[in-house]
């Protein structure tokens, strides 16, 4: 394996994403397999301008993976739609700890 993609890949969401995997030489005769997850670009002369936009990375040694690609592939999805998930929550915490008007009020 030297570099296999596949596109669409589309998320429980609908969101459509470009995996990548490549095998790459670490050091000391060890290789580790690189996952990646891009968007692709909409205009075809921007996507052979700047290349698809990276959103996610993921390294793993070569003798802890799986070699399942489709499972891997989902896993980097789902953790990838995890972390987005988690970070609109929190943005949406800090929105609603400031607009708080800092009465306690008893709890039912």
């Amino acid at each position: 394996m030297k570099t296999i993609e596949k596109f669409p890949v589309v998320s429980p969401q609908g969101n459509e994403y470009l995996v990548r995997f490549r095998k790459r030489y670490g050091f000391a005769d060890l290789y580790y397999v690189e996952c990646r997850l891009y968007k692709r670009r909409d205009n075809r002369i921007i996507r052979w301008i700047f290349g698809d936009k990276l959103l996610f990375k993921w390294t793993i040694w070569e003798d802890r993976f799986s070699y399942e690609f489709i499972e891997e592939a989902k896993d980097i999805v789902l953790e990838y739609e995890r972390r987005i998930a988690d970070e609109y929550r929190k943005k949406d915490n800090e929105r609603l700890f400031a607009e708080w008007d800092g009465i306690v009020r008893e709890a039912k």
